[in-house]
């Protein structure tokens, strides 16, 4: 390569609940084409799956997480009196899952966007200990109860940022955002659940348009409109779409890019 600066490539997650699996697929076709990520950024189930793989998870080792009860109950909504998360938290040992306590233990650098509700602003947290943050961020409006972290209120990043890409302008020389939530035609459910997700996912698609902006390559798999937020059990069409759409765009866009 004439420019080793163009090796320096930063992949920003967005989230999507369970579509967010799709991302693994995308870190496996990167694997597979020997292109190294330098710094990753994350909101929601992308802050979750980008935690994952920058403390030294594998593709396979994320995938296999997801058959776990503790895992899959985190992201299955039931009604409890404390709230899912934090009792997941506490009862099933999540914090055991995770092969480092700080951003600053990591293998590589790992930025979180979270929604402070106090404030009334977006923050991007990459210092101290990332698994309160990491929930924080995945904690979906009305869905999941929002995170109280130093006397602060924080919910779903995605409210602010749900393709966390300017966080990785400063670190990275090039950045590959995978986006999972396309916005296209879908039909839609009867429910309050299924509208409620919907109303969220259009409300949020403004702030990924400005993201993109940052991003030198995309991945958007149109065909994920057609799996829910907690569509947990197609785990392996999903990982698998995101595979296809990232030897795609690794193949047609990124290696020629980097190449030259």
């Amino acid at each position: 390569m004439k420019d080793e600066t163009k090796k320096s490539i930063g992949l920003a997650l967005s989230g999507g609940g369970a579509r967010g699996i799709a991302h693994i697929g995308v870190i496996q076709a990167l694997e597979e084409a020997n292109i190294s990520i330098k710094a990753i950024s994350g909101t929601s189930m992308g802050a979750f799956i980008g935690a994952l793989y920058a403390s030294g998870y594998s593709p396979k080792e994320m995938l296999d997480l997801f058959n776990k009860k503790h895992v899959k109950d985190l992201f299955h909504p039931k009604i409890k009196s404390h709230g899912l998360i934090k009792v997941a938290l506490k009862e099933n040992g999540l914090s055991n899952i995770f092969k480092a306590k700080t951003f600053e233990e990591l293998e590589l650098p790992l930025f979180i966007s979270v929604s402070n509700i106090t404030k009334g602003a977006l923050e991007v947290v990459h210092h101290g200990e990332y698994l309160p943050y990491v929930i924080a961020s995945c904690a979906i409006p009305v869905i999941f109860p929002s995170q109280i972290i130093n006397d602060q209120c924080y919910v779903d990043g995605g409210l602010y940022d749900n393709l966390p890409a300017k966080s990785l302008l400063d670190s990275c020389a090039s950045i590959l955002g995978v986006h999972v939530n396309y916005n296209g035609e879908r039909v839609i459910e009867s429910g309050v659940k299924a509208v409620a997700e919907r109303c969220f996912q259009l409300a949020i698609g403004s702030n990924v348009k400005d993201s993109v902006k940052h991003c030198n390559w995309l991945v958007e798999p149109k065909e994920l409109r057609n799996y829910g937020t907690f569509a947990f059990l197609e785990k392996e069409e999903i990982f698998q779409i995101g595979y296809d759409y990232g030897k795609k765009v690794i193949k047609n866009k990124i290696i020629p890019d980097i190449c030259t």
